[in-house]
């Protein structure tokens, strides 16, 4: 309101809030609003995206909470060469019920 933002920092202010996860209420994002603002006229608006960038993950601190086409996407397991002690490195990202029955497993080995 007093004109000490420009464009650019509106627009910085203006992703950050449509950026935030639907469930923080509106309290939290009227302080968030504020906290910007305030910032935002001692800072470039670079340097303002970074605190709106640390204020959002102060927020929401797990971040997005992945789709199942996310996960299918990231799912594979890659088994390397086998090396000469006959040993081959396995990695890769698998499902929760994948590491539920491995740590069975594992534990009755």
């Amino acid at each position: 309101s007093q004109g000490l933002l420009d464009a650019e920092h509106v627009a910085v202010i203006a992703t950050f809030h449509d950026n935030l996860p639907s469930w923080v209420d509106v309290d939290t994002r009227a302080s968030a609003d504020r906290q910007l603002a305030e910032l935002g006229t001692g800072l470039k608006p670079e340097d303002l995206k970074k605190a709106a960038d640390r204020l959002a993950t102060m927020i929401d601190q797990d971040g997005p909470e992945p789709t199942h086409a996310e996960r299918v996407r990231r799912r594979s397991v890659t088994l390397g060469e086998q090396q000469p002690d006959g040993m081959s490195r396995l990695s890769g990202w698998v499902t929760p019920e994948w590491r539920a029955v491995y740590e069975a497993v594992e534990a009755k080995l």
